[in-house]
């Protein structure tokens, strides 16, 4: 099948995974020569793009809601980034995987055309993974919805099997999807707050 034609397939794929409400994830080559592949998910949270970007932005509160993640604390730097340091434990993988990463975050374009835009990768020399990286990126679906999409890839490093890393970005994504709007319910990320 051409490009195109698996293009318009995975079009879609997503259309009616998001007309039932769901997430579509699908795992992305990365480049890598171990196999790690980036994941990439694409779903609707039923709040405003505004509050969905309060909760996602807020790394210091990310165990909260982020599965295998167990530890995570935030600073914010002089240029405005934020820096989290941050405890990943999958049983798949076999070790707890430790790290700090660096965040930004951005709200660009106006209307329908806005764009908020969180950006974190790994610190080099922080912690025991080869690397890690990721974002969301969340426009308004409609009133009161948010079209949401997660891209993360972590390469564990070490002996750890492709397919296990692979396994658990697939997993993670669909589980951060469903517990994205508890958090975003959270009192702390209504308007003015």
């Amino acid at each position: 099948m051409s490009g195109r034609g698996q293009a318009a397939l995975r079009a879609g794929a997503l259309a009616v995974a998001l007309a039932a409400g769901g997430v579509q994830v699908r795992l992305e080559p990365a480049g890598a020569a171990n196999g790690i592949r980036e994941g990439v998910g694409t779903g609707v949270v039923d709040f405003p793009p505004e509050r969905v970007f309060r909760a996602v932005a807020d790394l210091e509160h990310w165990e909260e809601w982020v599965p295998f993640l167990v530890a995570a604390d935030a600073w914010r730097l002089p240029d405005g980034t934020v820096e989290s340091a941050q405890r990943l434990e999958a049983p798949a993988l076999g070790r707890p995987l430790v790290f700090t990463v660096r965040a930004r975050a951005a709200v660009a374009g106006k209307g329908r055309a806005r764009r908020w835009t969180l950006t974190w990768s790994h610190v080099p020399g922080s912690g025991n993974v080869a690397g890690h990286h990721g974002s969301w990126t969340l426009t308004e679906h409609s009133p009161g919805r948010t079209l949401a999409t997660c891209r993360l890839l972590t390469d564990p490093g070490g002996d750890t099997p492709a397919w296990a890393m692979n396994q658990a970005t697939h997993k993670m994504i669909t589980w951060m999807f469903d517990s994205l709007p508890l958090q975003t319910n959270r009192g702390r990320y209504q308007d003015g707050e």
